[in-house]
Formats: C-alpha cells, structure tokens, sequence
C-alpha cells in the first residue's frame, strides 16, 4: 500500500479547493441567470399591462370624446340629458364610476345623480391636487388624464377631463367654459388589464404589480410595498400626465433560488465534475431554447405587430403581424438587417404615404424618433391604414416596437370631425342671427337679458359691463351675489322677489353691483315675465342700463344738500353766541345803574357813611366790572370777526379775487410768533407746544402764511386733552415742509377727505362742543394752493394727526437761524 504522503494532502487539498471554486463559479452564473431571467420575465409582464392599459385609457378617450360632442351639440344642457347620455356612455364599461360636467371650475351636472347629488357645486379650486389638471384642460383645450387620486366617492381613481368646445361667432375661435369629467374606477381598469394579460404566454405568475403617478407621493393602486422592492417600472405617457408601473415579485428578487447542495456534494467527485459540466452545458442550451421558443411563440400571438432590434439596431425578431403591416418591406426584414435600410428599402416601394415628395426629410424625422425610442406616433401607409407607434428601449440598449392598427379609430375620428364641422357650421348661422340682434343692442347703452324659470340668467347682451355678464351668467341675482350683502342692502330685494314670485312685471328696480363691477356701479333694471305656448312660466326677459353717473350725481347732490343745511347750523349757532354776550354784556353797560359795584355806590352815598378812601375803592371795583364786561365784549366780537373774516375769505377764494402778496419769509419769527401767540391757549390746556426750525426761508404771503399757521395749530390745541403740538419746518429740494403735529383724538380714515371740504366736517358736533365755523381747514388748504405748495393729513385714531404744507423755499437762504 502506498504511504500517505504530506504533498498528496496538500494536492488534495488544492484540488479541493480548485473543485470548490468551479462549484461556487457555477452557482454564481446559475443564480446571475436567475435573477435576470426573472428580470426579463418582470420586464416582458410590464410591457404587456402597460400595453393594455394603455389601450383601456385610449379607449375611454375615444367614447368621451363621442359624448363631449354630444353635449357640445345640445348647448346648455339639463341634468335629464346628462343623465341620459351619461347612463348610455357607463354601460359601456363597468370601470366607470361616475361623469360630470364642470363648469367654471365648479361641478354642475353628475351622473348617477342619486348617489354624488352632494357632489353639485362643489368648487374643484379647493382641492389642489385635481384643480391643477382642471386648470390646464382648461387652459389648453386639451384631454387630460389625472391619477390615480382620491376620488370625492372616497376611493382611488383616474379622472379623465375632455374640454367641451364653444366657438365664437367666426367659427375659428374658441374657449373652454366646461369640462367632461369620467371617473374611472382605477382598480377596476388596472384588474381588467391584469386579466387581459393572464391570458397571455407571459410568465406572470409571482409577481405583484402597482400603478402610480410619476410624480413624486403619488397614490398607488395595487401592491403598495412594490416600489420599494426595486422593481421594474415602465412608463405610461397618456395625456396630461405620465403614470409610472412598477412590477416586482412577491418577495426579494431571487428569493426562489435554491443552492443544489447534492449537486455539488457529486461535484466532489472527480468523474462526477464532468458528467455535471455536461449536463449543466446541456440544461442551459434546453433553457436558451425553450426561453426563445417561449419568446417566438408570444411573439407570434400577439395581436399587435411587434419587433425587435439590437443595440447595434439590427433586426433580431418580429412577428408575422409586422410583417404584414409592411408588406412592401417583407423582403428586407431578414435577422440582421439595419432600420434604416429597411425604411430605405420602404420608401423606394412607396410604404409610407407621409413621405411621398419628402423621402430623405421624412427618412431624418423617422430615424431621430427611433433613436430616441421614449415616444408614441403614428404613421399612415400606402393602403391608408393607420398605425400607432410605440418604441422603447430596454436596459442593454435594444429597442421594442410595437405598431397598433388604429384605422378604425381614425375613421371615427373622421366623422366625428365631419359631425363636427356640420355642428359648427350650424353653430355658425345662428351666432350670425345672434350678431344681428347684439348689433342693434350695441347700439344702446342698455343691455338685454333673459332667465330661466328658476329666474337664473341664460342670456346677456354685451353691456358696457362686461364683469357683469360672467358673473351673474348661469345663476339667478340673489345666487351671484350671496356673498355681498351691500348687494341686498342698497335695495328692496323682498319687493322685487315678491314680483317673480307672483310672475308679474316689475320697472326700475335699482341696486348697486357690489362684487360685479369694480367701481360698484348702480344698476336699473325691468323685466316682463315669459310664458310658453301652454301658459307656462318659463322665465323673465328684461333690459337694464347704468344710471351710475345720474345715481352718484342725485345722491352728491342730496349729500352736499345736507352738508350745506348742516353748515348753516353750525353758523348759526357760532354767530349768535359772540352776538348773544356782546348784546348781553352792552345792556349792562347802557344801564350803569343795573351793575352791582354802582348800586352798592349809591347805596353807600345815600347813607353818607363812605369815606373818601371807600369812595375809591367802589371807583376802581366800578372801573374793573366795566372793564371786565368790555374785554367779554371784546374778545366776543374779535371771535365774531374771525367768522365774518373766514366767510369773506372763502368768498375771495371761490371768485378768485383774493390777492397774495408773496415774498421772501424767514420762518422761525413766523413760527415762533405764532407759538406765542398761541402759548396760553396751550398753558390752559397743559399742553406742549413745540417748535423746531431753522434757517429756512420760505417765498409765500407772510400775513396768509401766518394765517394758515394759526388755523392749524389753533386746531390742534382745540381737539388735543393731553400730550402736546409740535410745529416743525424741514426743507425738501425746492420747497419747505412746514409739519403740524399733535397727540389728540385724531381722525377716522374714512373721514380724511372730508376734513378740506368746505362744508364737509369730520364730526359736526365736535364743531359745536369745541367752536368755530370748519372753515379753516378749506381755507388753509387754498391759501397754501394759491402759493404754489400743497396741503395733506395723516391721522391714527387715539394717537393723533399730522397736517404737512409745502411753500417754495425762497431764492436765497438766512445764513443764521435759530430752533428750539
């Protein structure tokens, strides 16, 4: 027996590990093999739901359209007629659940009517995700398809929006007012698809499937755990949006791969290594040929045309359908051949009609299409069949093409293109007859309407109110304007609604368009109830006009009407009190006798108990309670002056025939003078009065500079308890800012306009409580006017307010000024 040698362990033991290599090479090709045969086996099942729901959606495109035309036929249309076209349009496919028609962005009519009724009115701008494809069907008059979304039902759903066309009296332009809404059960469409493809040869069998949006967070139908399972995800390009298709298996990729361990136990043997290479060479050309046999045979049967070409864009397989399609091209689709020469070899035999006259631009078009492979297109041949194209590529750089026979499609297109133009035409004549009634409307300032028998408005001239033709279009008045209570405030709704009610004619109902018009305008408007042909009220027709201008005049004039009446009352009452103690105090003085201090003089002589000494001190008590009286009557009749003076002033002003004398002013003896002047007033009062100026030097009238500074500051005291007025000058370029600042009451916003007006007052009996005419202000305002400044306010209720004029400043400056 041979001894057993240390280098045959160690021989042994490099064949060990060498036979352990190849086994583990071996298992690691097996199981590469694996995961991309159950790759490509979830690719092929991708293509094919993708295929058919794909043409599930086209389809429910197609019969939508049919019913947009319809309701574009039928105009206004009921929700009976809705119903009743809409029932007919569901019974073609269980998956639909409901359709409505959207109108402005709101949802008017619904079908089954029973079970969404809650749904009409509902406004789609409150839910951001469906209001977003609402907008752009409505912005491009396209069909878009949204989802899948949570549908108003409370499940996931795709919403398929067609625009319903209205042309214009040309025929050529158009605009989008409603929207064909289809909500399609998404589950029930992608288990439809999924049925579709269970019929197929396609290895489908372990896999889960989802759909979602391409976007980022969209809602998934299907199995919600597929897309983070990396799965394999094909594209839908459908209109309006992308959805994305994600297939992956029930659990991790490979997960049904199982390591042969008796295999590769029989490995070890030596004569075992290579009757299980043998076998295993054997086993993967079985595969490779049953995989390709699998492949050629649900090639063969699909019903739509399918090819395939290499990286290298060689033919590698296609079936007869192709074949057939392009008959003319059959001898040059051989394995191997490249797509340009067989386009080329097409186009030399006429195949396709789209390049007759064009063949090379035709031939660069096609070739970039395909090159890009990411589109769907369709192509016209010889023999007028219409084919859809869809090309894709595949992750090793091949690419798949599929081409659909949508002959049939187009031709109902066609007709419904041809119903279409027959429809516009028809449209056409009557927007002419249309135009001949709105031409002589046109003519007048008035504007004719017409409602419903539920008194909402089905037709409106053009008005020079244009706002007000889309608003009120389609709802009655009190509908339109439900959120403008001015609305119903500036009129007597409860008569004009019990005239409709009782379907009796109403005249010159007048109400204020708030919500409707930008400037709110007044609006009259009469009606004459309409009847049908059996005495049955169908509605109103009317005409109404703008009496904006004649309204605004009557209610200014009645307005100024009662500034005026107050005014005088105000006046009144200012001139009688400085009358009342001049007249007053002057009975006493024509009367000595009636003063106290002379009657206790006489009585004091009648008893000759005065002294000389008494005698002058009842002399000066006499000579003080007269000349207190003559100081009452004085200031009462200065007060008096001021009235009359302001009055005159005015009266100048309005006939321009006040004269300014301007010329260079320092400002700061101005203003400090009139701070003077006005000090005890403020000392009264405990107020600050303040002043801060400089060297500015204005070009004004001094004595109406001083005037208008006395106005304003006079005013400030007047209607100031506590705090203080500030007067400050500040230059500003050419001309001087003169501020007056206070702590008071200040005035409402509202009012700030008033405030200048010559009979317009903030609050007339603040004019009574504190005295004067509310002339001032008028007056000051045109004084600064007439010296080329001007005069504004700015005012916080309970904080104060600040009135600013402006002079010019004068040619030269003071070069020494002071402040304080």
């Amino acid at each position: 027996m041979r001894k057993f040698k240390k280098t045959d362990m160690v021989s042994g033991l490099v064949v060990g590990i060498a036979f352990a290599v190849f086994v583990f090479s071996l298992e690691a090709t097996r199981y590469n093999r694996f995961a991309d045969a159950e790759r490509h086996e979830a690719q092929l099942f991708a293509e094919d739901l993708k295929e058919k729901l794909e043409h599930a959606l086209l389809e429910h495109e197609l019969r939508a359209r049919g019913l947009t035309t319809a309701i574009e036929l039928s105009g206004d249309i009921s929700q009976a007629r809705f119903s009743l076209l809409a029932d007919r349009f569901k019974k073609l496919d269980t998956s639909i659940l409901n359709l409505a028609v959207v109108e402005n962005g709101i949802v008017k009519l619904v079908h089954p009517f029973e079970q969404n009724r809650h749904l009409v009115g509902y406004n789609l701008r409150n839910d951001a995700k469906q209001w977003q494809a609402v907008a752009r069907a409505y912005r491009t008059g396209e069909v878009t398809i949204q989802g899948p979304v949570p549908l108003l039902q409370g499940r996931l759903g795709l919403l398929l929006r067609t625009p319903v066309a209205e042309y214009g009296a040309d025929s050529e332009h158009f605009r989008v007012s409603k929207i064909i809404t289809v909500a399609i059960d998404a589950s029930a469409i992608f288990q439809t698809a999924l049925g579709l493809t269970s019929d197929s040869n396609i290895p489908e069998s372990g896999f889960q499937v989802a759909l979602t949006t391409a976007q980022t967070g969209g809602d998934v139908i299907g199995a919600t755990k597929v897309f983070e399972n990396d799965p394999t995800v094909v594209t839908l390009a459908v209109p309006g949006t992308e959805l994305k298709l994600g297939v992956a298996p029930d659990g991790d990729w490979a997960a049904g791969y199982r390591i042969a361990w008796m295999r590769n136990l029989g490995i070890l043997a030596v004569l075992s290594i290579v009757l299980y290479a043998a076998y295993i060479l054997r086993q993967q050309r079985i595969e490779r040929n049953g995989a390709r046999r699998q492949l050629d045979a649900a090639i063969k049967t699909l019903p739509d045309g399918f090819v395939l070409y290499d990286a290298e864009d060689r033919l590698v397989n296609c079936n007869k359908k192709y074949k057939d399609m392009y008959k003319k091209n059959t001898a040059a689709m051989v394995p191997g051949a490249r797509f340009e020469d067989i386009l080329r070899a097409g186009l030399k035999n006429g195949q396709y009609a789209d390049a007759v006259g064009r063949e090379e631009e035709w031939l660069t078009e096609r070739m970039a299409a395909h090159n890009a492979a990411d589109s769907t297109s369709e192509q016209r041949l010889e023999d007028g069949t219409w084919l859809r194209i869809f090309e894709r590529k595949t992750p090793d750089g091949s690419r798949v093409g599929v081409r659909v026979d949508i002959t049939e499609l187009k031709r109902h297109q066609e007709e419904l293109e041809a119903s279409n133009a027959n429809l516009l035409q028809a449209l056409a004549q009557r927007d002419i007859a249309e135009k001949r009634f709105s031409n002589v409307a046109a003519l007048s300032k008035d504007w004719v309407w017409e409602t419903d028998k539920d008194l909402r408005v089905t037709y409106m001239s053009n008005s020079i109110l244009s706002n007000e033709v889309a608003f009120l279009l389609g709802n009655s008045r009190r509908e339109a304007y439900k959120d403008f209570p001015k609305v119903f405030q500036s009129a007597d709704w409860k008569w004009l609604a019990e005239k409709e009610k009782a379907h009796e004619p109403y005249r010159d109902f007048i109400y204020q368009a708030h919500g409707a018009t930008e400037d709110n305008k007044w609006i009259r408007t009469s009606g004459d109830p309409i009847f049908d042909e059996n005495g049955e009220f169908s509605g109103y027709r009317g005409v109404a006009s703008d009496i904006s201008d004649v309204y605004n005049a009557l209610r200014e004039a009645e307005a100024a009407n009662a500034a005026k009446t107050e005014f005088l009352n105000v006046m009144s009452h200012e001139l009688r009190t400085p009358l009342t103690v001049i007249l007053g105090f002057n009975a006493l003085l024509t009367k000595p006798d009636l003063l106290p201090s002379m009657k206790k003089l006489e009585s004091a002589l009648r008893c000759g108990s005065f002294s000389t000494e008494d005698v002058s001190q009842n002399l000066d008590q006499i000579k003080n309670e007269v000349s207190r009286y003559a100081k009452k009557m004085e200031v009462a009749g200065k007060h008096l002056l001021n009235l009359i003076n302001d009055i005159l002033d005015l009266a100048k002003i309005d006939a321009g025939k006040l004269n300014i004398d301007p010329g260079d002013v320092p400002l700061y003896p101005v203003i400090s003078s009139v701070a003077d002047q006005l000090s005890e007033a403020a000392r009264l009062k405990s107020l600050e009065l303040k002043t801060v100026s400089g060297a500015e030097i204005v070009y004004a009238d001094e004595l109406r500079l001083r005037q208008i500074l006395i106005n304003l500051v006079g005013n400030a005291l007047k209607f100031t308890e506590r705090g203080q007025v500030e007067i400050r000058a500040e230059s500003r370029g050419d001309n001087i800012a003169i501020h007056v600042r206070d702590s008071g009451r200040g005035i409402p916003e509202e009012k700030l306009e008033a405030v200048f007006g010559q009979f317009d007052q903030v609050d007339p009996s603040s004019t009574r409580e504190k005295g004067g005419t509310g002339l001032g202000l008028a007056i000051s305002k045109q004084l600064v006017e007439l010296q080329g400044g001007t005069m504004t306010v700015e005012s916080e209720v309970g904080v104060g307010s600040t009135f600013t004029f402006t002079l010019p400043a004068a040619a030269s400056h003071a070069s020494e000024g002071a402040g304080c």
